[in-house]
């Protein structure tokens, strides 16, 4: 069946169309609400992977931190005993996200080679806390120096 314009309706076949072509109204905002659905789920892993991103600069500036401790004691102390700090902090440093770590530092003498004077081992321990938390080591290291008498 052909259908034909008449003269006086010219656009008459133009808008007679039984397809509907394009998206309504309907179909975009499903759309969107499928896509914010998706968007949703993926949420938690970003903010996860964002978390995880920020620790791993702490620990691998607190790491730096503790070996650059570990090395000047092994630099340094290798004739006499390094000194007793008790967890005292030693040096304050921020990462680069603002993070305020301490380094602690701590002492103790193997078979009391340092108050009696003779030779012998020292277990020298560094440890990296967050300012806000002190009672919680972020990283930690020890190492044995020999020492000897006066």
């Amino acid at each position: 069946m052909t259908r034909t314009a008449s003269p006086g309706n010219a656009s008459a076949g133009a808008h007679d169309r039984s397809d509907d072509s394009g998206f309504s109204l309907i179909e975009m905002v499903v759309s969107m609400v499928l896509l914010a659905v998706i968007a949703m789920a993926f949420l938690p892993l970003v903010t996860r992977t964002a978390t995880a991103a920020a620790r791993g600069a702490t620990l691998v500036t607190a790491t730096q931190l503790v070996s650059e401790q570990m090395e000047a004691v092994r630099q340094s102390a290798a004739p006499v005993c390094p000194p007793d700090r008790n967890g005292a902090v030693e040096t304050t440093a921020t990462d680069g996200r603002g993070v305020v770590l301490q380094v602690r530092t701590d002492r103790v003498d193997v078979r009391g080679s340092c108050a009696a004077g003779s030779s012998g081992l020292v277990r020298f321990t560094a440890w990296v806390t967050r300012s806000t938390e002190p009672t919680v080591a972020v990283t930690t290291a020890s190492t044995l120096v020999s020492v000897g008498g006066p």
